[in-house]
């Protein structure tokens, strides 16, 4: 019994933090070096930016509710895919 509660716990916090980093995102204007190295060369890179903050923040808003929980999920893992797919691995191509 004790689990169900240790899962709706879990994913809220994993929830705001996707959303807390969205934030960060938009707010410092760059990517955090910690979280996902990103080449200086990168062409677009401030517009990739922020449409990344923007996911980021959506996704872990949309998790927060019970409704649409998934649909967050599943963007937040779409975005993540194809922003280390571009960035962090070019080799990897698109």
């Amino acid at each position: 019994m004790r689990t169900v509660f240790y899962l709706k716990t879990g994913a809220i916090f994993f929830s705001m933090a996707v959303f807390a980093i969205g934030i960060i995102h938009l707010v410092i204007g760059g990517f955090p070096a910690g979280l996902l190295p990103v080449p200086a060369s990168l062409p677009g890179k401030t517009p990739l930016v922020y449409l990344d903050g923007i996911a980021l923040a959506g996704a872990g808003a949309l998790m927060m509710t019970k409704k649409y929980r998934k649909v967050g999920a599943m963007l937040r893992r779409q975005k993540a895919y194809k922003v280390r797919r571009c960035c962090a691995a070019p080799w990897l191509g698109s």
